[in-house]
């Protein structure tokens, strides 16, 4: 389906440090195809929300704190929210190759 790939693109966009006009195109892109998926496919939208890993706690306390708010303007800051924090830690994971044979395990 055209909608999953367009999905998967907006997220390996946001998955990745981006100049800040390019992040903001890509926000936009994401919140269109949410607001798609909150209208037309709310079990899609429940598949992504799963797998971006998005706390679904936080998500109801978000959605019941803000009712006269857009739900899919909610619902996209919350999985943008999600992807830098797993960016972030992947950054902070990654560690420089050992400088010589001793250091390897």
């Amino acid at each position: 389906m055209k909608e999953d790939k367009d999905v998967e693109e907006v997220l390996l966009c946001l998955s990745v440090s981006l100049p800040d006009a390019e992040r903001e195109a890509a926000g936009a892109r994401l919140l269109s195809l949410v607001r798609s998926l909150v209208n037309n496919d709310f079990s899609a939208l429940l598949h992504l929300l799963y797998r971006v890993d998005v706390d679904e706690k936080k998500l109801r306390q978000l959605l019941r704190a803000e009712p006269g708010k857009d739900a899919a303007e909610l619902i996209s800051g919350l999985i943008i929210e999600r992807l830098a924090e797993k960016r972030r830690i992947r950054e902070a994971l990654r560690k420089d190759p050992p400088r010589d044979n001793e250091e390897k395990w």
